[in-house]
């Protein structure tokens, strides 16, 4: 009882709140004496027994028994001065204090009763805490009763989050699931259950053991297995990367062995597992490279890594294909290098799509050279067509140098003709966008073409019914449908022959558009309208077929190498894209493909406004151009009409002089195409000066793109380059 320092003060303070405590309940009742009589409550005496023996123990008990008998007898019992009690106080005295003795022993029992059960349930708790394994209780109605150190860890809550509460209610993720329906069948048919699961725990995965428990309950145990699962999904996850590779997989002993194969090789060499197994490596390889891959393994038993190289390979069937491999070493537990793995995989798409990177590099280069070359040398023209012009203009009707003026000029149209297809192959040309009939397009051509071509070519029609219209522009695919056939006739050369010009429409799935057309850009798969030209001429090697679409490329002697050229910038822009086949001796087809119009193309652009009459306010004309030449042409030009002229050679310019003579200029000659500001940001800060200034564009490009361009700003004319003198000045006349 008194073994330890604690359980003896204990019981000295237990045997002092005896005393404190009796002295209390005497007083307590002799103040409820003097108000309501002798009658108060006499339990109030056997409290001080009880709390004692809760507290203490028997001893402060008996004592505060003794006390209270003792109290009660010298207070409530005998009279005043005498200690004589009658039979009957007597009696109830002893039954008072048999009464506290055996309340107080049975409080003492009932105390020690449950500190033996705390003292069992926590050797219980102890021992629980100490397993490795998490472990919960859970009462009949799966309430959480105990969870150790361990599952508080596992499961991130503590234990007194948890008492009291249903599973279901902290987890409310297991309705449903195979766990919940294991631990109901535990509780009800009270059966042992085992498993692992996906537990609602940051998704892991727990092994769980479940065992009814005696109070009717289920006691559980359960372990992260989290980490072997993963090790175990990751092994089989590997195997069946390795085993659904594209590429091949396989492994080799040192001396070249095949030992594992997978079916990526088999699809890549075209051999079966039960056929490369056991064969030497050298089978798939040519034989130029044998030797090499030999020297690589034995360099892998010397300890070098892996080691990257690109080769051809060699199939099944004796075909060969380029392949980039890997081979690296495998270790065993030892370190050493003992079987090679090798990756190898087929590049022939890559090489294509290199091949075809190249060529729209060199497309897009040449592209941007052609429409540099063509602007340029459209403001050029317009300086010469502009003074041949003028000079013409200044000559008496009949001079003799009349006539050689206007072959320049004529020459200076032509060489604008070269410009609009150099243009076209840049991807730059006038593009304005509806719907057109590809089958009536051809149709309406070819009736013009055949008057052209050697009356010995036949052209034959093949044109499905109601094909589904593109968005294009109907002057380029004019041209291009003229040079295609054009450029199919001349094949045929002076011979007899056929030209088939077919057009038809269908749905390209993906795999047709990567493999079968050639595009610097990626075609979407669905509904295409194709045209075909087929010839019977004089077909083309590849070398040449390599270089046809190359500007100023051409085989014939007085060919200038751009009507193909032209074909392919206007295919590209119009997001389409060309095939040709072609072989010597037995003709060349060229097949064009065009998206179908999916909705309506948008509204044509608004035609130019009526022209007005001219007034004296207006025959001041600003004049913008950055190039010189083209702007004193202009100016020049201009002024011989009777115009007065102020340049501007840019945006910036333009705008400061307008600015400041607003009110005075009737004209602006407006070129579309300027480095510092493009001519629809300067037509905006001109009508934010002055909104009804008239504006004539002009610009290498045709109307209808000019148009497109300022689509929303009113434009009052265009003109096109080159021009002549006569041409500029009439156009701006009746502009005015």
């Amino acid at each position: 009882m008194f073994n330890t320092p604690t359980t003896r003060r204990r019981v000295w303070l237990g045997y002092g709140l005896a005393v404190v405590l009796t002295v209390l309940a005497a007083a307590v009742k002799l103040r409820l004496d003097a108000f309501i009589g002798s009658e108060s409550p006499f339990l109030l005496m056997i409290a001080p027994p009880i709390v004692a023996a809760w507290y203490a123990g028997l001893g402060p008990a008996l004592l505060a028994t003794f006390l209270s008998a003792l109290s009660t007898a010298l207070l409530f019992f005998t009279e005043p001065g005498s200690l004589r009690l009658t039979p009957d106080e007597t009696t109830q005295l002893a039954i008072f204090a048999a009464e506290a003795v055996l309340l107080a022993v049975w409080t003492v029992a009932r105390d020690r009763a449950r500190q033996a059960v705390r003292a069992a349930d926590q050797k219980a708790a102890s021992i629980l805490e100490s397993i490795s394994d998490a472990f919960i209780a859970l009462d009949s109605g799966f309430r959480y009763t105990f969870a150790n150190e361990a599952a508080e860890t596992l499961m991130g809550k503590k234990g007194e989050n948890l008492l009291g509460r249903e599973i279901w209610q902290v987890y409310p993720s297991l309705a449903g699931s195979t766990l919940e329906a294991d631990l109901r069948r535990a509780m009800a048919e009270r059966v042992q259950t085992a498993g692992e699961y996906a537990a609602p725990i940051d998704s892991r995965w727990l092994e769980v053991r479940a065992y009814p428990a005696t109070d009717g309950g289920l006691s559980i145990y359960f372990r992260d297995v989290t980490e072997r699962r993963r090790v175990e999904e990751q092994s089989r996850h590997l195997a069946a990367i390795v085993e659904s590779s594209d590429d091949a997989i396989f492994s080799t002993s040192l001396e070249g062995t095949i030992l594992t194969w997978n079916l990526g090789a088999e699809r890549i060499y075209g051999y079966t597992a039960a056929e490369a197994i056991g064969k030497p490596f050298s089978l798939l390889l040519p034989p130029e490279a044998a030797r090499e891959v030999s020297g690589r393994l034995e360099r892998l038993r010397e300890g070098f890594e892996a080691r990257y190289v690109e080769a051809e390979h060699v199939r099944r069937d004796g075909t060969r294909v380029p392949a980039a491999m890997t081979i690296s070493p495998i270790r065993d537990a030892a370190g050493r290098v003992t079987a090679a793995s090798v990756v190898a995989r087929d590049i022939a798409e890559r090489k294509r799509l290199e091949q075809s990177m190249r060529e729209a590099q060199k497309l897009e280069s040449l592209g941007v050279l052609a429409g540099g070359v063509a602007h340029d040398f459209n403001n050029l023209l317009t300086g010469i067509m502009g003074y041949a012009g003028m000079a013409q203009e200044m000559l008496p009707r009949g001079h003799p140098a009349c006539k050689a003026l206007e072959n320049v000029i004529h020459a200076g149209e032509r060489a604008a003709e070269l410009t609009r297809q150099m243009l076209a192959y840049s991807g730059k040309g006038s593009f304005v966008l509806e719907p057109v009939d590809l089958g009536s397009l051809v149709r309406e051509i070819t009736a013009l073409i055949q008057s052209s071509i050697s009356r010995k070519v036949q052209l034959e029609l093949k044109l499905a019914e109601k094909l589904p219209p593109v968005v294009a522009d109907a002057g380029q695919m004019q041209q291009l449908i003229m040079n295609l056939v054009i450029n199919a006739a001349e094949a045929i050369g002076e011979d007899a022959g056929v030209v088939t010009v077919a057009a038809g429409a269908g749905c390209f799935d993906d795999e047709t558009l990567r493999t079968g057309y050639s595009t610097p850009y990626t075609l979407e798969p669905g509904e295409y309208v194709w045209l075909e030209v087929k010839d019977t001429g004089c077909g083309m090697e590849q070398e040449t077929l390599s270089r046809i679409f190359d500007p100023f490329f051409t085989t014939k002697f007085t060919g200038r190498g751009l009507g193909l050229a032209a074909v392919s910038g206007i295919v590209r822009g119009h997001r389409g894209a060309l095939s040709v086949t072609s072989a010597p001796g037995r003709g060349s087809t060229f097949r064009v493909i065009l998206p179908a119009a999916s909705r309506p193309a948008d509204a044509a652009a608004p035609p130019p406004p009526s022209p007005s009459v001219v007034s004296a306010e207006t025959r001041t004309v600003l004049v913008v151009d950055d190039a010189e030449m083209v702007r004193h042409t202009a100016a020049a030009a201009l002024r011989q009409h009777g115009f007065e002229v102020i340049e501007a050679d840019g945006g910036a310019s333009a705008i400061r002089l307008f600015a400041s003579r607003a009110a005075g200029i009737g004209l602006v000659l407006l070129d579309m195409t300027m480095p510092d500001m493009s001519g629809d940001e300067v037509l905006r800060h001109l009508r934010a000066i002055r909104p009804d200034v008239k504006v004539v564009v002009s610009s290498g490009y045709s109307e209808k793109e000019a148009f497109r361009r300022f689509s929303g700003q009113a434009i009052t004319a265009f003109i096109q380059k080159p021009y002549t003198a006569a041409t500029l000045a009439e156009k701006l006349k009746r502009a005015a």
